[in-house]
């Protein structure tokens, strides 16, 4: 069954709607990503920033140059994002960004 939109978003610190500028594999614990935010909900992000993602079986799988909707946990100083969030290729987004609204302003 599908979870309903705003059930991952009741559990991110933030969400993001982004696009993927790299992808770093070195790490084989972990894979790291860095995202060009364009809107942000629950946290005012923009820019370029850092999202990790644990090398696990509920990795998230998110390719170069594509465009997401991205539900981000804070821990400390470092966003994480995983397989199981609810992350969704931008163009599938649209019911879920609906649930959310607005973004912030300059996002």
């Amino acid at each position: 069954m599908a979870r309903k939109p705003a059930a991952p978003a009741r559990a991110a610190d933030a969400i993001v709607v982004a696009e993927v500028m790299g992808v770093d594999d070195r790490d084989t614990g972990v894979r790291s990503y860095r995202l060009r935010v364009s809107g942000s909900w629950k946290a005012r992000l923009s820019g370029i920033i850092a999202v990790r993602s644990e090398t696990t079986t509920c990795r998230a799988e998110l390719t170069d140059r594509q465009r997401y909707l991205v539900y981000l946990k804070r821990v400390g100083r470092t966003y994480w994002t995983d397989g199981c969030a609810g992350n969704l290729p931008l163009l599938r987004a649209k019911p879920a960004i609906a649930v959310l609204g607005r973004p912030f302003a300059g996002s």
